[in-house]
């Protein structure tokens, strides 16, 4: 027959062949098996993991042996695993908010927003990773809340099943605050059960929100003081109107 392995095998898997087939030589059989990529008769292709074993005859090698499996399917399943861990990795790493991965208190991975939005710079994730949770909380969050009892509570719910999403307060290592929206959620990863955190910097906009309010009061305040009718119209509707324009008009400022 004019059929030898070699003439399956692709071409790039051939130096792998020669040392399996060396280490087969040399000591008569192989320490673990090795995975090629076969070719069919129509030219479609198949994965499999072959062992191999010298047999002797008359104590001296005579042959060489092979045992195949077909690995075709575990191998889709490897590659659809990869691609699809790939994916993970891409939007994980690019993602505009902070992801923080942890079990126990212990960090055991992050994205490269989470530095930022920490106040890690030109620093790597090792910086953070393995550090607890805790030393990012501040003694107590804008509700008084202690943040330990608090954030134990937390995980406890999340590890449960519940997916909280919630307002927290960090603090930098320049001791600067940051207000913070937080998704909580249980997932597992090597058959471990861990907890993600993905965060929001909200401090700007709870800043603006808080400005804006202030200023609002500010001018209600100056207007219902004001002797002079002030009404404010968005189209054809009254929005606002002050004491003085009740009074000279005779309408609540409710009508």
């Amino acid at each position: 027959a004019s059929l030898t392995f070699q003439s399956l095998l692709c071409e790039d898997q051939m130096p792998m062949a020669y040392l399996a087939v060396q280490e087969l030589l040399e000591t008569g059989w192989q320490k673990a098996p090795h995975e090629y990529r076969l070719r069919r008769k129509d030219g479609s292709y198949l994965w499999v993991e072959t062992r191999g074993f010298i047999m002797t005859r008359e104590g001296q090698s005579s042959l060489i042996c092979g045992i195949a499996r077909e690995i075709t399917e575990r191998k889709r399943m490897e590659e659809d695993l990869h691609e699809s861990a790939s994916k993970y990795q891409m939007l994980f790493d690019t993602a505009n908010d902070a992801i923080v991965i942890f079990k126990g208190d212990r960090i055991t991975d992050c994205n490269p927003k989470t530095l930022e939005l920490l106040g890690y710079q030109d620093v790597t994730s090792a910086a953070i990773i393995g550090k607890s949770v805790y030393d990012f909380f501040p003694d107590r969050q804008p509700d008084g809340a202690l943040s330990h009892p608090k954030g134990l509570e937390l995980y406890k719910a999340v590890i449960t099943g519940e997916s909280p999403y919630l307002e927290w307060e960090y603090v930098r290592p320049d001791s600067s605050r940051i207000l913070c929206e937080v998704s909580l959620n249980r997932i597992t990863i090597g058959g471990e059960t861990s907890v993600q955190a993905i965060i929001r910097d909200i401090t700007s906009r709870r800043q603006t929100e808080n400005a804006l309010r202030e200023s609002e009061e500010k001018f209600r305040k100056m207007a219902d003081s004001n002797a002079a009718a002030i009404v404010i119209h968005k189209g054809t509707h009254i929005i606002y109107a002050n004491t003085a324009t009740e009074k000279m008009s005779g309408f609540r400022k409710d009508e």
